[in-house]
């Protein structure tokens, strides 16, 4: 079956042709831009499926709540990456995080018990600066490992930001700078990244010509027509205007809804 109109097949065949095309293209950045509940956490979510079904490593990294540091971003693709080891960033994690051992003595009985606890504790007290040459190394540490893992290789990375307008300033900043700027054919052509939300990087001398930036815009009503007919097969058009008519803003709503009118056992996993 082929994919549903409600998974996006144009902004879906354009990831698909700039992955496909990696090495020899000149654009590894995508951008989506889009409002609320236009589909675009569904259309990453189709980008991760597409890649792990191909046995492409991907790593997905939402900033909703707004608190990931440069850092986090490291550890949560070195953690995706798995099980392919990025050993520069595990060094550089290693320093940014200090084994603490915590001794605890228990005087209740004959003698004295020592228990060993060990935890992983940031080391704190440092400036902004000593931050930012941090997440520098971490940048530069990540583009090591992966310039090592395909400089030889086929092997391809895609790395997928959401909800790109709730990330602090200094990690939009660590991310135009150092990550997008890495991103770039002449220097890493193995690495997508594409870049989600309402709000999108704006490219910077080094990185603007190899980028493709997308608006989202809502479906039509024809587009819901052509899904029900996927979904549904035959139908009454007037139940799909009055659905439309009530959630046209909200493209998961719409889906929910149509896939509801769906025949039992099948309903495609859409939406």
């Amino acid at each position: 079956m082929p994919h549903p109109i409600v998974d996006r097949r144009t902004e879906f065949g354009i990831f698909q042709a700039m992955l496909q095309d990696l090495r020899d293209r000149s654009e590894s950045i995508l951008l989506l831009k889009n409002e609320s509940g236009q589909g675009k956490s569904r259309l990453l979510h189709l980008y991760e499926t597409h890649c792990r079904e191909q046995n492409i490593p991907v790593a997905r990294v939402d900033f909703k709540g707004g608190s990931l540091t440069p850092i986090d971003i490291i550890r949560t693709v070195q953690t995706d990456f798995r099980p392919i080891s990025l050993g520069r960033c595990i060094d550089v994690l290693h320093h940014i995080f200090q084994t603490a051992s915590i001794q605890i003595k228990d005087n209740t009985g004959v003698g004295q018990t020592h228990y060993s606890v060990q935890t992983n504790v940031q080391m704190t007290g440092i400036t902004i600066e000593e931050q930012r040459i941090r997440w520098e190394s971490g940048a530069q540490a990540f583009a090591d490992d992966i310039f090592e893992l395909t400089k030889d290789k086929t092997e391809r990375f895609v790395i997928l930001f959401d909800t790109y307008e709730q990330a602090s300033d200094e990690t939009k900043k660590w991310l135009s700078n150092h990550i997008l700027r890495m991103a770039t054919p002449q220097r890493i052509s193995s690495l997508l990244i594409v870049i989600a939300g309402k709000e999108i990087p704006a490219p910077t001398g080094e990185w603007d010509h190899y980028h493709k930036a997308i608006n989202l815009e809502l479906l039509k009503l024809e587009d819901w027509m052509e899904y029900a007919r996927l979904v549904i097969g035959e139908f009454h058009p007037e139940y799909i205007e009055r659905i439309f008519a009530r959630y046209k803003h909200s493209p998961l709503e719409m889906a929910n809804v149509i896939n509801a009118l769906a025949p039992v056992g099948g309903r495609p996993n859409a939406g």
